[in-house]
Formats: structure tokens, sequence, C-alpha cells
């Protein structure tokens, strides 16, 4: 299983809220070993494609082709990973995801399990 990622677009924020979901917005770049890292451990684990695609609206954006959504959201590096409630349109939890990479999918399982 892999995650279907969205664009950052109004479709994909209505998609959120009509189904209630926050949004998982990774910041990643082209360039970036540790984001490709993360796309083939973590982001590739089946169980953490399983929760993410059940728990929330996943959208992936290039932080080269988007500097104010990386200047808004980046926690000063790639990859990042936020999640968004559309609640009260803020940041509800944060994690510097660069700490999950490298083998450690389980730990990135759990904290998002407790978010979503």
């Amino acid at each position: 299983m892999h995650i279907l990622w969205r664009e950052w677009s109004p479709r994909a924020f209505a998609q959120a809220e009509a189904e209630q979901k926050p949004v998982l917005l990774s910041l990643v770049t082209a360039w970036s070993d540790e984001c490709a890292v993360m796309e083939r451990t973590t982001y590739a684990h089946p169980e953490v494609a399983s929760l993410i695609d059940a728990r929330f609206v996943p959208v992936r954006v290039d932080a080269d082709r988007r500097p104010d959504l990386s200047d808004r959201y980046s926690l000063g590096g790639w990859p990042t990973t936020k999640i968004i409630s559309l609640l009260a349109d803020e940041l509800s939890k944060s994690m510097d995801v660069e700490a999950f990479a490298h083998e450690k999918e389980n730990e990135f399982l759990n904290a998002i399990a407790e978010i979503g």
C-alpha cells in the first residue's frame, strides 16, 4: 500500500473538511537524502500508509516550489511532517520526522496514531 498524496489545494482542504479529518502535511525536497529515506522507509511501511490514508488527508508539498509554505510550516529542515487541524485553522501538533527516518517506522506510527 502506498500513500495517496494530494497537492496543496482548495480541493484537498475541502476533502479534509468533508471527511472531518486533519491534514497530514509532508514538506519535502527533491535533493534531500533524508526525504528519500523517509519515503523509502517510513512512508512505504504498510501500517504507516494505511493509518495515514484512514485518518488523515495526506498533502505533499515540494518546499522548493512552495517556499511560502516551507517558511510557514517547516521545522528548519526536511522532511517535515505537520498535522493541521481544520477546526482551529492552526497546527494541532507537529513532529520533527527526521527522528523517525532510518528504521523507526513504529515510532512514527505511534506518534500519528495518537493524533489522528
